[in-house]
């Protein structure tokens, strides 16, 4: 392990970073903080590593995502008034800055006839029907519908909708088919194949694609074989 020296305030700064993680991680994390600590001490030419120096290291190691960690850290109060507070009070949530991202648009008019005889096929991976990701997803239909285009709406969760095994029949090119689970998948295969466009509306509620969106795509591992690249050819397919 790297010897680096820590001061009183930095040793616990580090304890109290490297205990946001189980103890089984911890190990791995305090040698790759102290080692960008050494490379930070030794740019700089420090002997002795701060408390700031610590979360300095620590930011360079991990996701960004951790960023709420070290705000608590470097002034509570002023994190629960700009984090906390504002979930509390109405008047200190419409008060947050909001930063909108603008993209340029075109100046040309696109055709309309452009979409027509298009076909639209949308997923819906949300477990509620009529909840938000739904009704965004019907409204995007819409748009698409108004400008010609043929749709078809999925709902994940009213079809019956099994794993993928792990059993890689799907990677053996003399499989006449898609995959061995013969379930509402099945027919779903040569839609997906034969649309223009394809929508698909999930909710986050764990920071990733949610459950039933999972599932889903896991069971498109099926169209690795085929690799629709150079040696792609239509007449090999076994549909």
């Amino acid at each position: 392990m790297l010897q680096v020296k820590l001061s009183k305030e930095a040793e616990d700064t580090l304890q109290r970073v490297l205990s946001i993680w189980p103890q089984i991680m911890q190990k791995s994390r305090n040698e790759k903080i102290l080692f960008m600590l050494s490379l930070l001490m030794a740019s700089r030419k420090i002997r002795s590593a701060d408390s700031s120096l610590v979360i300095e290291a620590t930011k360079l190691v991990v996701p960004k995502s951790y960023d709420p960690f070290f705000h608590m850290m470097e002034d509570m109060n002023k994190f629960k008034r700009l984090t906390l507070d504002p979930f509390d009070d109405m008047q200190a949530y419409n008060a947050l800055p909001i930063k909108v991202k603008r993209w340029k648009m075109s100046r040309k008019k696109k055709s309309v006839t452009a979409a027509q005889h298009k076909k639209i096929l949308a997923f819906c991976a949300s477990p509620r029907k009529g909840g938000n990701t739904d009704l965004l997803l019907d409204a995007a239909l819409k748009g698409a519908q108004d400008s010609g285009a043929k749709t078809e709406k999925v709902m994940l969760q009213k079809i019956k909708l099994g794993y993928c095994i792990g059993c890689r029949k799907c990677k053996d090119k003399g499989y006449e088919g898609m995959c061995t689970v013969k379930d509402d998948m099945s027919p779903l295969y040569q839609k997906i194949i034969d649309s223009d466009a394809i929508m698909i509306g999930f909710p986050i509620y764990t920071g990733r694609e949610c459950a039933q969106l999972s599932t889903f795509m896991d069971r498109w591992d099926c169209f690795e074989r085929f690799k629709f690249g150079e040696n792609y050819s239509p007449e090999e397919l076994p549909w």
